[in-house]
């Protein structure tokens, strides 16, 4: 068993040592792909708290690894629906790549035509983070992908290029292709395909997230939500005897008036408002509730008022449907209540920024 470096150096069990989630997948054989017992024995439970942000980040490494190869095994399953390119050339690549961060494979680039070969697949044209696989035929199932005349290879896409009537594709491959062999086989007319597989972006984004490395960054913040306190205590002791809390729940009144909010949901917007000016602690605090209850309405209403008041601040949620939603709601409540802005009609919207994928 060898061992995978994540974070602040420390390793947990995995079969391959690397800080690329893209080496891992990789470096799986075709007879991993499909084995759904492969992290059985080596997977973990996650604790509900941690001890450091290092314990953390190594808690989630396994997991993601493995949910990786459960999405990789999945796209075997599919693969006669898949998206397939007729590869015009292939060329070794000398330049490094940046994407997904460092790795031992090997760089090529290829040429694909544009149009899909495959019948009545789904229209999916290359891009960055894509898992792909090359053979020979037109796969009708998970066989095709590892035949005697084109053994199991697959790379991740790099960077894509599209041209007039091609697509150019850096690739990082599981293993050497044989440049002489392979463009000789075009050359001869024989058919090479690129098959869509699935695409690795998020997951590459979240493992270099839990690749942080915890020196010279202020992690006060991540250390409250990872070890919560869960004391009677709910607000700075320091802050009550500055009268801060009141200040905030007089400033809180005309702009949260005509937002019907009721009473545990105003009390949740003050106590999180009044945090702007705490600067004794950092501090979470969990909105919660069934569903119905107002928890959206309860955050976008804090956002406004945070908005009102120039301060800056970061809002994420799990999907795109969810951030549109909670910005759909912020902006409706700063379109009807333009005169509570000190911006003048007509402004505040530009300092509203929403960031997501291209592609929902």
């Amino acid at each position: 068993m060898i061992s995978v470096e994540v974070g602040d150096g420390s390793e947990a069990s995995i079969h391959h040592k690397s800080k690329s989630i893209g080496d891992v997948v990789l470096s799986w054989s075709f007879e991993d792909v499909l084995n759904a017992d492969l992290y059985k024995d080596e997977v973990q439970s996650i604790p509900l708290e941690f001890q450091s942000p290092s314990s953390y980040l190594r808690a989630f490494a396994l997991p993601l690894i493995e949910e990786s190869h459960a999405e990789l095994s999945s796209s075997f399953d599919t693969v006669s629906n898949a998206s397939a390119y007729r590869v015009m050339s292939i060329e070794a690549e000398k330049e490094e790549i940046e994407f997904g961060g460092p790795s031992s494979k090997p760089i090529f680039t290829i040429e694909t035509e544009t149009k899909e070969t495959a019948n009545d697949a789904v229209l999916h044209e290359p891009e960055t983070g894509d898992l792909i696989a090359f053979t020979d035929v037109i796969p009708k199932g998970a066989e095709d992908l590892n035949r005697p005349t084109m053994p199991y290879l697959i790379a991740l896409v790099q960077r894509v290029t599209d041209k007039m009537d091609y697509f150019r594709i850096q690739i990082l491959a599981s293993k050497h292709i044989l440049l002489e062999q392979g463009n000789k086989l075009l050359r001869e007319n024989k058919t090479v395909y690129a098959i869509f597989l699935a695409n690795l972006v998020t997951n590459i984004r979240i493992w270099t997230a839990l690749n942080l490395k915890p020196e010279g960054r202020n992690l006060k913040i991540i250390e409250k939500v990872l070890q919560p306190s869960y004391s009677s205590r709910e607000r700075c002791s320091q802050c009550l005897k500055n009268g801060t809390y009141s200040t905030s729940k007089c400033q809180l009144l005309s702009s949260t008036r005509a937002m019907n909010l009721n009473e545990f949901q105003q009390e949740a917007v003050e106590i999180c408002y009044a945090m702007k000016y705490c600067h004794h602690e950092s501090t979470t605090k969990l909105i919660w509730g069934p569903p119905g209850t107002g928890k959206t309405k309860t955050t976008c209403s804090l956002l406004f008022v945070l908005l009102s008041q120039k301060c800056r601040t970061l809002t994420c949620a799990p999907t795109n449907i969810a951030v549109v939603e909670v910005a759909s709601r912020l902006v409706r409540l700063v379109m009807d209540s333009f005169d509570s802005l000190s911006y003048g009609y007509g402004y505040g919207l530009g300092d509203v920024v929403l960031i997501g994928n291209e592609k929902g």
